[in-house]
């Protein structure tokens, strides 16, 4: 599993390259189509709201989700939920 998710990510599995991150539910790399993609909603101050809270950030985030869900259930053939 080690070997197969540092190849993916471009390096080989090496003691003298330093700690292995193992804490991907922290925060997880992302390819530069995904981070292109979502530039529109962390530059400009855009209002960062929880998806689950009902205030107007929070139901805007939730409003992204949604959308998006439904783009990547087209790609995929299924449903979005």
């Amino acid at each position: 599993f080690f070997e197969l998710t540092f190849c993916a990510m471009g390096s080989k599995l090496s003691a003298d390259k330093g700690p292995i991150y193992l804490d991907y539910n922290a925060t997880t790399p992302i390819c530069e189509e995904a981070s292109e993609a979502m530039q529109k909603y962390l530059a400009n101050g855009w209002p960062h709201g929880n998806p689950s809270s009902g205030h107007t950030y929070g139901l805007s985030a939730k409003d992204i989700v949604v959308e998006s869900r439904a783009k990547v259930a087209k790609v995929l053939g299924c449903v979005p939920d």
